[in-house]
């Protein structure tokens, strides 16, 4: 009984010492981590300082600021007075005919047209890829969006659209009227690039960047520098510790 009450008490003072030295390691590990972040904190500042700065310059100054103006419009489609029983596959129909709308006014033809109107200078091919047509919510509301370098020009365009738009459905004979909801008006602020998504994206990128190079610093630099980066590195006793004494005046380092 004994015997096995000692056999039990040895296993859990095992235990304890094993438990404390995972402890020790633990502390003592981030210890280290922190002591190289520390040590090379500057280089983590200066990265985050020049992707922060770079981002918000090039944002700024460099990249291309683009403009968006937009029309919505609210199409009725060619049904009248549908019953109650009916009503569910009139929303449905609304919605399936209002997509194809918006497929119809992103043809070569219509934005031509556009083209044609507005004497800007710009083709079907470059509108194609300025102009941007959508159905908002599954509803019977279409909205264009034009984006361009110029905020004027943005706003001729989507004028104009606004314009031929109706023309354009109402040749279809599928749909009863056409009616501007919201007029285009003339952006003030740019639309892209986002400055403060993309200063943030730019502190992010500099804060990892500055922490991947200590790392990397680190993991190249095979210097012992104290007690504690002996042991991490080599299970060995240590016998005697050679202290650095700082030169007097007129004398000699020791």
């Amino acid at each position: 009984m004994e015997k096995t009450i000692n056999m039990e008490s040895q296993q859990l003072q095992k235990g304890a010492r094993v438990f404390m030295e995972v402890n020790y390691k633990k502390d003592n590990s981030l210890k280290h981590i922190i002591g190289i972040l520390v040590k090379r904190l500057w280089i983590i500042i200066l990265c985050t300082v020049i992707g922060t700065a770079g981002t918000f310059l090039i944002s700024t100054y460099i990249i291309d600021k683009e403009y968006t103006s937009s029309v919505s419009m609210y199409v009725t489609p060619n049904i009248d007075n549908p019953t109650a029983g009916e009503s569910l596959n009139y929303l449905y129909y609304a919605q399936q005919i209002v997509g194809t709308y918006a497929h119809v006014l992103k043809t070569t033809s219509f934005l031509k047209s556009i083209s044609d109107a507005t004497k800007l200078g710009y083709n079907a091919e470059q509108l194609e890829k300025m102009i941007e047509v959508e159905v908002v919510d599954e509803t019977e509301i279409l909205k264009i969006s034009v984006t361009s370098n110029s905020p004027g020009d943005s706003y001729e365009l989507a004028s104009t659209a606004a314009i031929l738009a109706p023309k354009k459905i109402l040749e279809m004979k599928t749909a009863n009227s056409v009616s501007v909801v919201d007029e285009a008006v003339i952006p003030v602020e740019a639309s892209k690039p986002n400055i403060l998504i993309n200063t943030i994206i730019g502190f992010v990128l500099g804060l990892g960047f500055g922490y991947l190079i200590v790392n990397i610093l680190e993991l190249f630099d095979n210097r012992i520098k104290d007690e504690d980066d002996f042991l991490r590195n080599y299970e060995l006793p240590i016998l005697g510790i050679i202290p650095k004494i700082k030169k007097e005046e007129g004398g000699q380092n020791l």
